[in-house]
């Protein structure tokens, strides 16, 4: 395979995905700092999908905006060969259903000394994996890092801070069909009832 035209821009796609009522403006220092030490293999993308009170829509539903999100950024960019996610809070469950839905097992690759792409569909992917681990996004995965994320649940809704924020978040979705308490919060205490 030729690598040469994959020079023409970073082969490496960074998604920063934020928590809870916030934005990709969060991000605005981390990314100037990541900018600078990553360098320019990395194209580092502060998601914008979910901001502010559609984090109150429910992970499945945010996390597939973020999916149709990321999913627009690789087409856009074909130099990308690679792919991570830098996530804080309720961001890093919205970035764990998203790979799981931009996870592809028809993306078989061939595992050899020099990996080959075993074609099942067409698609990009033949031209963009090198590696043999491709797979999420037609990209291979690197890194998923998640910082303060509440992967296992929360304990339920009876805590302070946790009635207090629905019924504040309650204030600000009015308009919105449902509430907080049918979205996110439901997930969230769902999560640690089952374990």
């Amino acid at each position: 395979m030729d690598t040469s035209k994959s020079k023409q821009g970073p082969d490496h796609l960074l998604v920063l995905v934020h928590g809870i009522m916030a934005s990709p403006k969060d991000w605005t220092y981390g990314e100037a700092v990541l900018k600078r030490r990553l360098g320019d293999n990395f194209f580092i993308y502060a998601s914008s999908s979910n901001i502010y009170t559609k984090t109150f829509d429910g992970i499945d539903i945010a996390g597939r905006r973020l999916t149709d999100e990321v999913l627009d950024v690789v087409k856009k960019m074909s130099s990308l060969r690679k792919i991570s996610f830098l996530a804080h809070s309720l961001g890093g469950l919205f970035a764990r259903y998203a790979i799981a839905t931009l996870y592809s097992p028809e993306t078989k690759v061939a595992r050899q000394s020099s990996p080959q792409i075993v074609p099942i569909s067409s698609g990009s992917a033949e031209s963009r994996c090198t590696s043999g681990l491709c797979g999420v996004a037609e990209l291979e995965p690197i890194n998923f890092i998640t910082l303060a994320t509440p992967h296992l649940g929360v304990r339920g809704r009876n805590q302070v801070g946790i009635k207090s924020y629905g019924r504040l978040a309650n204030i600000f979705i009015k308009e919105r069909k449902g509430s907080y308490e049918g979205g996110t919060l439901t997930s969230l205490s769902m999560a640690i009832s089952t374990l």
